[in-house]
C-alpha cells in the first residue's frame, strides 16, 4: 500500500477509535437567555412538557455546531438547578470535540466515554441559583465523516434538577440526527448472479464530479459469513489497495497522496471474490466509517450496496419411476420463463405436472414461471388399473385384507388374521411361497394377481404334572387340536389326598377329575398332600402384582381356618430375619410399601389349633413389577401384531423350534391385566377381552430372551 499521509492517518483514527476527551468550558453571563430559539425549519418547540432536543441538520463531512435546546423549563417547572445529559454516538460517523455556546452560567462539564459511545454533559448552576430555560441551551461540537445518517440518542439517566436540586418530572428528552448533503460521487456494488457454493466476483465501482483528484478510500463491507466466504481479491482500476479479513468484514484502504487517481467516469477499482454457500438472497453492505478523499478532503459520497442473487434449480422427475421421460430441468433465475415437456413410456399416459399436491399444468409442454428457490416438478403418470384377489385355504380358517384394484407399481399390503384355533403359514401365488410373514408388501406387476393365505389348526400341548411325584400321579395330559376335549385325573398314593388343580398359581378346578376344551398350551399342576392332622397349605401364588404391593394366596389343605405368613427379600433366613405375619383368617394377604422392581419370597403354615400347627410351605418367590423401562427385545424371532389390537394379540415364532412363552400385560399404572403360559410354535393369539382403549405394556418371557413392548388398544 501507497504510504498514507499524515491527514490520512488522522482521519483513520478519529474514524476508528475517538479517543478525544470532551472540553469544559464555563461562560459567564448577566442573565440566562429568556428568548425562545426557533428549530432549524423555523418552528418552536411548542410541546408542553420541558424538553431537551437535539437539533437535526443535513451537512456535508467535516465540523459542525449541533444545536441542543432546552425548551419549556419555566413557571412551575422551577428553575434549573443542574443537569445530566447522557448522549450516544456512532463513532463511526462522529468524533466528539467538546461544547460551546453554552446559554447560562454555572459550571459546565463535558466528557466521551469511548467504551461505552457516551457524551457525558454536566451542568451545575452556581450554589442557591436557578435558571427559567427556553430556548438554547448549548451546541456539540463534532466532526461529521459523512456516507450515512449519524444519529444521536439520549440514553437513559439523564435527569435535569430545580434550584433545590430535586429532580423535574416528566422531561422528554428527543434525538437528533445529521445527514448528508447532496453526495458528489457514487461508490457502489453491483448485482452478481451465482448459484449456491458457486465462485463469483462482487466488483467496486467509483465515479463522480468531485473524484478527479482521489488521494484515499477507505472502506468498511459487511458480508453474511452464513451465505458468503470470502476469497480474495483483483485489483482493476487502482493497484496498492490492502484488504483485511476481519471475521463478517472487509477493511478495505488506499492512499497514495502524490499520485492521485482520477475516477469522474465511473470504473471499476477492484473486485472481491466470493463463494455463495447459502441458497438465499444476501447483500454485500458498506458500513459506517467509510469514506473517499479528494485532495486529502472527504468528498459527499452515497455509498450503494451490493445484491447476491442465486440462480435455483429446477429438477425434473416422473411419477412412477420409469413412467416417463422430462426435458428442462437446470438452473434458472426467479421468474425466467422455463419450458418443460413430459412424454409417457408404453404402458403409461401423461396425467398433469405438480408441485407437491399442487397441479400445476395438466399440458405436457408447459412454459413454467422459476420460484426464488428449488423447486422439483413432477411429472406424474397413470398406468392401467390391476386386481389383487385374496383367496383363504382352507375355508374359514382366517380373514384377509388388502385386495382391490391397483396401478402398476402401487405398493400393496395384504393381511392375514388366523381365526380362533388357527395359526398362518403363508402366503402364495401361482403355487409359490412368497412370504411367510402375515403382512407382506409388495410393487403391484403389470398384471392381476391372485394371493393366498394358508391357515393350520393349532396343535396344543396340555402339560399336567403332580406338585410331588411322591404324593399321587396324573393322567391326560398330551398333544390335542384346538377344541378336542381334554380330561385330565388326579390320583392320589396311599397315605396322601389330592387337593386342587392349579395354573399359573391360580386354582382352576377342585376335583380329582379335569375336564375342558382345548384352545391353548397349559401347563397343570395337580396338589396332593399327606393325610395328616394338620397339613401345610398348597399352591402358593401371587396376584394384583404392582410397582409396590402384591398379593398373596395359597390353598388350605385341610379344615384351618387361620393361618401365618412369613415373608422377605428373596433367600432371607427363615431362623433371624423376615416379617412375620400372624392370625390370618382369610387365604390371601395384601404386601403393601414394596420396593418396585425386588424380589421377594413368602412362606405360609396353617394353624390347626393352639397346640397344633402345620410345616411352613415354600417358599414362593415373586418380584415386584418396574413399568419405567423402554420398550426393548433380544427375541428377534418373535414378531407381534396386530398393534392397535382389538380383543386378540397375536405373536409370531420366525424361530425353527417349539419354545415355552410366557405373555403378561400391564396397564399403565404397573397392574397385571392378564398373564398366560403357553407354547408357541409358529404363531399363537390370545385373547384379551374387551380392554379399555388406552397405552398397555406387553412382556413376552421365553428361555433365550425377553420382548417388552408398548401395545395400544383401541
Amino acid at each position: 500500500m501507497g504510504e498514507i499521509n499524515k491527514d490520512f492517518k488522522k482521519t483513520l483514527l478519529f474514524v476508528f477509535h475517538a479517543l478525544i476527551i470532551g472540553t469544559l468550558t464555563a461562560f459567564a453571563a448577566e442573565k440566562p437567555l429568556a428568548d425562545s430559539y426557533d428549530n432549524l425549519d423555523g418552528n418552536r418547540n411548542q410541546q408542553d412538557a420541558p424538553t431537551i432536543e437535539i437539533h437535526d441538520t443535513i451537512v456535508g463531512p467535516g465540523e459542525l455546531l449541533l444545536q441542543v435546546d432546552a425548551l419549556d423549563f419555566t413557571g412551575e417547572n422551577g428553575q434549573v438547578g443542574a443537569i445530566t445529559l447522557r448522549i450516544d454516538i456512532d463513532t463511526n460517523l462522529l468524533t466528539f470535540e467538546g461544547i460551546t455556546n453554552t446559554s447560562i452560567p454555572g459550571s459546565w462539564f463535558a466528557n466521551y466515554n469511548t467504551q461505552l459511545n457516551e457524551i457525558t454533559i454536566n451542568y451545575n448552576a452556581p450554589l442557591g441559583t436557578g435558571y427559567d430555560i427556553d430556548g438554547k441551551l448549548l451546541d456539540l461540537k463534532l466532526y461529521y465523516w459523512g456516507g450515512f445518517t449519524a444519529d444521536l440518542h439520549f440514553k437513559d439517566n439523564c435527569e435535569v434538577s430545580d434550584k433545590n436540586l430535586q429532580t423535574i418530572e416528566g422531561v422528554v428528552y428527543e434525538d437528533g440526527s445529521i445527514q448528508q448533503t447532496e453526495a458528489f460521487g457514487v461508490v457502489r456494488m453491483d448485482t452478481v448472479v451465482t448459484y449456491e457454493n458457486a465462485e463469483f466476483e462482487m466488483p467496486v465501482i467509483m465515479g463522480g464530479d468531485d473524484f478527479d483528484s482521489i488521494t484515499s478510500f477507505y472502506y468498511w463491507i459487511e458480508f453474511d459469513t452464513a451465505k458468503l466466504s470470502y476469497d480474495g481479491f483483483i485489483e482493476k482500476a487502482i493497484t496498492g489497495i490492502d484488504v483485511e479479513d476481519t471475521a463478517n468484514k472487509l477493511l478495505i484502504s488506499w492512499s497514495d497522496t502524490l499520485n492521485p487517481v482520477s475516477l469522474t467516469m465511473e470504473d471499476t477499482v477492484f473486485l472481491i471474490e466470493f463463494t455463495n454457500n447459502g441458497d438465499t438472497i444476501s447483500e454485500t453492505a458498506f458500513l459506517p466509517g467509510s469514506l473517499v478523499e479528494n485532495n486529502k478532503q472527504i468528498v459527499s459520497s452515497d455509498f450503494v450496496d451490493g445484491r447476491v442473487e442465486i440462480m435455483y434449480f429446477l429438477e425434473l422427475e416422473a411419477d412412477p419411476s420409469g413412467a416417463g421421460t422430462t426435458s428442462g430441468e437446470g438452473y434458472y433465475l426467479p421468474e425466467e420463463n422455463v419450458t418443460v415437456s413430459a412424454a409417457s413410456e408404453q404402458g403409461y399416459y401423461f396425467e398433469n405436472w405438480s408441485i407437491g399436491d399442487s397441479i400445476i399444468s395438466t399440458d405436457s409442454v408447459f412454459v413454467f414461471a422459476m420460484t426464488d428457490y428449488d423447486v422439483t416438478l413432477t411429472a406424474n403418470f397413470e398406468a392401467f388399473d390391476y386386481t389383487l384377489s385374496l383367496l383363504i385355504e382352507p375355508m374359514n380358517s382366517g380373514q384377509v385384507s388388502g385386495g382391490g384394484i391397483y396401478h402398476v407399481g402401487d405398493s400393496a399390503t395384504i393381511t392375514a388374521t388366523p381365526n380362533t384355533g388357527y395359526e398362518f403359514l403363508h402366503w402364495t401365488s401361482a403355487d409359490t411361497i412368497v412370504s411367510e410373514e402375515p403382512v407382506y408388501t409388495f410393487a403391484m406387476p403389470a398384471s392381476n394377481v391372485e394371493m393366498t393365505a394358508y391357515f393350520d389348526t393349532l396343535t396344543y400341548t396340555i402339560n399336567a404334572i403332580p406338585n410331588n411325584s411322591d404324593y399321587g400321579s396324573v393322567s391326560g395330559a398330551g398333544e390335542y387340536n384346538h377344541g378336542d376335549t381334554v380330561t385330565l385325573l388326579a390320583t392320589p398314593f396311599q397315605g396322601h389326598r389330592f387337593v386342587v388343580w392349579t395354573e399359573s398359581g391360580l386354582v382352576v378346578w377342585e376335583e380329582e377329575e379335569y375336564e375342558f376344551i382345548a384352545t391353548s398350551d397349559r401347563d397343570l399342576i395337580a396338589h396332593f398332600q399327606l393325610v395328616q392332622d394338620c397339613p401345610a397349605p398348597v399352591a402358593l401364588s401371587v396376584s394384583d402384582l404392582g410397582l409396590y404391593e402384591a398379593t398373596l394366596h395359597w390353598v388350605p389343605s385341610g379344615a384351618e381356618e387361620e393361618w401365618d405368613v412369613l415373608w422377605g427379600p428373596m433367600g432371607f433366613d427363615t431362623v433371624s430375619q423376615g416379617e412375620l405375619v400372624s392370625g390370618l383368617t382369610e387365604n390371601q394377604y395384601l404386601l403393601e410399601d414394596l420396593e418396585e422392581g425386588t424380589n421377594y419370597d413368602f412362606y405360609v403354615s396353617a394353624v390347626c389349633s393352639e397346640e397344633m400347627q402345620s410345616a411352613w410351605a415354600g417358599p414362593e418367590s415373586f418380584t415386584t413389577l418396574y413399568v419405567g423401562i423402554e420398550p426393548e427385545s433380544v427375541l428377534s424371532n418373535v414378531i407381534v401384531y396386530p398393534n392397535p389390537f382389538d380383543e386378540k394379540i397375536c405373536m409370531r415364532n420366525k424361530g425353527e423350534k417349539e419354545e415355552k412363552i410366557l405373555v403378561q400385560i400391564f396397564d399403565n399404572t404397573g397392574g397385571l391385566i392378564l398373564e398366560r403360559q403357553n407354547h408357541l410354535s409358529r404363531s399363537l393369539c390370545i385373547e384379551t377381552g374387551k380392554l379399555r382403549p388406552g397405552l398397555y405394556h406387553l412382556i413376552v418371557r421365553m428361555d433365550d430372551g425377553i420382548l417388552r413392548e408398548r401395545i395400544i388398544c383401541y
